[in-house]
């Protein structure tokens, strides 16, 4: 079954057989997490928040349009999930979107000798500890961007925004993260 395609396991789930359901499970499991972190900032809440995401995949995925790409629809609930339960949390203050800049920030291939990976690894915790401090949406596009490989059309289309809010929101973000981590030395 692994071998099937999103899309003929979601046809395959609407002719009852729950072992295809299993499966896109399985193939999100990992992903769908670590999106959730990226928005909820907390190890808890974001398994919670995945268990929740799957509960209404299962719930709603009849509904679903099969002419339709799956993985798409299934971020769309992950991030309305995880906002909801941010709402309801605290208020997501977008004030704190409101940052300038507009250069992009390079990321520099560091993999060429074992210190090179060594100081990757303090980065990309350093990098993964500022993210935190992000707002939620403008961390969602980050995670979404770099992370799990979505180019900016398909994170507009996903969260139903033009192309140019989700290039400034990740312009803001860069711009913020390099705020955040111009302190440290590397």
């Amino acid at each position: 079954m692994n071998t099937f395609s999103d899309e003929q396991l979601v046809v395959q789930v609407k002719e009852g057989d729950m072992g295809a359901l299993e499966t896109l499970v399985r193939r999100y499991m990992s992903s769908m997490y670590s999106f959730c972190y990226g928005i909820v900032h907390n190890q808890h809440d974001a398994q919670d928040m995945t268990q929740e995401v799957f509960l209404k995949v299962w719930k709603n995925i009849r509904r679903f349009d099969s002419e339709k790409m799956f993985r798409p629809w299934l971020y769309r609930i992950a991030r309305n999930t995880c906002l909801d339960f941010l709402k309801k949390k605290n208020p997501i203050a977008f004030s704190a979107l409101s940052i300038e800049g507009e250069e992009e920030w390079d990321v520099v291939d560091m993999s060429s000798s074992p210190e090179r990976f060594v100081e990757k690894g303090i980065l990309r915790t350093a990098l993964e500890g500022a993210l935190l401090q992000l707002p939620s949406l403008a961390a969602e596009v980050v995670a979404l961007h770099v992370y799990e490989g979505y180019a900016f059309a398909e994170i507009a289309a996903l969260n139903n925004e033009s192309l140019n809010t989700v290039k400034s929101r990740y312009r803001r973000a860069l711009e913020r993260l390099r705020g955040l981590l111009s302190d440290r030395v590397y």
